[in-house]
């Protein structure tokens, strides 16, 4: 018996849309918390590329990894290592743009900042799309 599966509308809202709004929101408050600064729940530009960021990069991490998924027969944990890889896609690409868009301190300055981004961007992905470890069959929402 396969599940039924949710709209594509819906799909593309859970799995992409919410992890990339909630990961630019994090991803900016760790960033400002870094850097001691105020107002990061105010600052709607840096809010707004960093969810831009984290969307491109669940959309060529994560929505391949979701694809690798359905079709491979993997494992739980062989799930969670390909949801873990997006999230670090999503994160890695969190931290380029601190690097050229915040930090003025040079290639190496960033990467404290980019490393929090980056763990933030990959947690988010994967605590929203926990089911995704299930088998295909075991899903109710996919």
């Amino acid at each position: 018996m396969s599940a039924r599966k949710a709209p594509f509308a819906l799909r593309i809202l859970r799995r992409v849309l919410l992890p990339a709004i909630v990961a630019g929101v994090l991803s900016n408050l760790a960033v400002y918390h870094m850097l001691g600064a105020e107002g990061a729940l105010t600052d709607w530009k840096s809010t707004g590329v960093m969810a831009a960021i984290a969307l491109v990069g669940l959309l060529t991490g994560g929505w391949i990894a979701l694809r690798i998924a359905e079709r491979l027969p993997l494992p739980a944990a062989g799930r969670l290592v390909l949801f873990a890889a997006a999230g670090i896609v999503t994160g890695g690409l969190l931290a380029l743009a601190i690097a050229s868009m915040i930090v003025d301190e040079g290639q190496l300055g960033y990467m404290k900042y980019g490393l929090a981004a980056g763990a933030v961007g990959g947690l988010v992905w994967i605590l929203i799309n926990f089911d995704l470890a299930a088998a295909p069959g075991n899903r109710r929402l996919s």
